[in-house]
C-alpha cells in the first residue's frame, strides 16, 4: 500500500485519471501512468494505491468509489 497524490506534474502522467462511470452511482479512476485502477482496501482506513487491475463482480474490492452530485457549489 501507499499515498496517492494528485498534483501538478510537468507532463501530466504521474497525477492524471481516467474516470470510468459503471452506470450505477459508482465509478473507478484509472491512472494513465499505470494502466491500473485506483484502490482502497477497505480494512486498512484511508491507505490507498494505483494498483488494482479492475474490480470483483459485486464492486466491494476498494477500487469502486460512490459519488453523489455536490449542491450549492458555486
Amino acid at each position: 500500500m501507499g499515498e496517492v497524490r494528485i498534483e501538478k506534474d510537468e507532463k501530466g502522467d504521474a497525477s492524471t485519471f481516467q474516470w470510468q462511470d459503471m452506470l450505477r452511482g459508482d465509478l473507478m479512476l484509472m491512472s494513465l501512468k499505470t494502466h491500473r485502477y485506483l484502490f482502497v482496501d477497505p480494512s486498512a482506513g484511508s491507505l490507498c494505491s494505483a494498483n488494482s487491475a479492475g474490480c470483483r463482480p459485486d464492486r466491494k474490492d476498494g477500487s469502486c468509489f460512490a459519488w453523489t452530485k455536490a449542491e450549492g457549489l458555486k
